[in-house]
């Protein structure tokens, strides 16, 4: 007969059993799991280092080429030389910005043969203005203004209907023809003072000969009697068209809320036909939201006004495997993504995002050449139409 103390130590037994496998069990799955992962990161590893010195040799590439364009660019000129001749072009920029960018933006425009009449500067005194720059805008502008958003806002509008004149065609030169009193032009022998119709003409109405006229005509100007005749189906015309004005623009120069830095021209606007540049640089003095966007929506809503915001693309951000994915947008300069963004802007003002790159220059110089009313987005950027003008999938060319 099994008494109660088999039981226990069978019982005992098989529990003791149980606890052995289940321990020498998962010590067993244990190394196989450990051994696993890191055969595993091992693996990843070797891959990191295989993506790494990948990685390395491309950002190597990225340079040489970079450094390529960069040399090319210096003397890419030739390739674009006089696609701007005979255009007068005005640069606009903030103060604070990237006078480097300034700079290289004036010389391309140059280098392809712009008239550049020099750089117009917006100040820092257009950042939080004190009330007695609040008073003096009022009269540069001979306006009352209330607030220093009004007085911002109403200004730079006035300033943009400056510019947008200054872009207009020339006007027609003013002609004056025979018989509106030009040199050459002959009169009825009974409207000449003195002068009567020659008897052996055709009768009344025939024009007087020089023998009608008595006394003898003496020249009032003391030209040369014996200098040939100006010929009378010859037209005169005028040929210096009034200059577009700019006195709100110099009113604001004296008093330093613009500066300008003359490079074709004594004058900010000396001309018709002229297109702008507008320097997009977000290290400006003056918040972008108080300056750059209110003037190019001046500017933008006076269709006729050919302007182009250019600035850089960004450069490549460093890699790091612990960081999200740098959005490419960030790359472009916030005055630009503004432009892009605005639906009904984008249709009005044209802009370029890669300029001091060769691609972003050579846009620059065909955005700026194009007609007035051609408004197109280049560049690097994610939200630009194409790489260069004329370059779109649709294009014939």
């Amino acid at each position: 007969m099994i008494n109660l103390r088999y039981h226990i130590v069978s019982i005992t037994a098989v529990f003791l059993a149980l606890g052995i496998g289940v321990t020498l069990g998962s010590t067993m799955i244990q190394r196989y799991t450990i051994d696993t992962l890191e055969g595993r990161l091992d693996e990843l590893g070797e891959r990191l280092d295989r993506t790494d010195g990948e990685n390395s040799l491309l950002r190597g590439a990225l340079s040489d080429r970079d450094e390529l364009l960069d040399r090319v660019a210096e003397d890419a000129t030739g390739l674009y030389e006089g696609h701007l001749d005979g255009i007068p072009t005005l640069v606009l920029a903030v103060q604070g910005g990237d006078d480097d960018q300034v700079a290289h933006t004036r010389r391309t425009l140059r280098g392809a043969g712009a008239e550049v009449s020099g750089t117009l500067v917006f100040t820092a005194r257009w950042d939080d203005l004190s009330d007695d720059e609040l008073g003096e805008l009022s009269d540069a502008a001979g306006r009352n203004f209330s607030t220093e958003t009004i007085a911002r806002t109403t200004t730079l509008r006035m300033v943009a209907a400056e510019l947008a004149a200054a872009s207009e065609p020339a006007p027609e030169p003013e002609l004056v023809l025979p018989g509106d009193g030009a040199p050459g032009d002959e009169m009825p022998g009974d409207q000449i003072p003195g002068g009567e119709a020659s008897e052996e003409g055709p009768g009344d109405g025939a024009l007087a000969t020089p023998s009608a006229l008595e006394p003898t005509q003496i020249d009032p100007e003391g030209t040369d009697p014996d200098a040939p005749e100006a010929d009378p189906t010859e037209e005169e015309t005028d040929l210096a068209p009034a200059v577009p004005s700019s006195e709100l623009i110099d009113e604001l120069i004296d008093r330093g809320f613009v500066e300008f830095v003359p490079e074709f021209s004594a004058s900010a606007l000396p001309t018709h036909d002229m297109r702008f540049v507008l320097v997009a640089d977000d290290s400006a003095a003056v918040a972008e939201s108080r300056l750059a966007r209110p003037l190019v929506e001046a500017l933008g809503e006076l269709t006729a006004t050919p302007l182009v915001v250019a600035g850089a693309f960004g450069p490549e951000p460093p890699l790091d495997l612990d960081a999200d994915d740098t959005d490419e947008a960030d790359r472009v300069p916030p005055l630009i993504r503004f432009v892009r963004a605005d639906d009904s802007l984008r249709e009005l003002v044209s802009t370029v995002d890669a300029v001091g790159r060769f691609v972003g220059d050579a846009g620059l110089v065909l955005a700026i050449g194009v007609e007035p009313d051609e408004v197109g987005h280049f560049g690097l950027g994610p939200d630009a139409e194409q790489l260069l003008p004329g370059t779109g999938p649709d294009d014939d060319s």
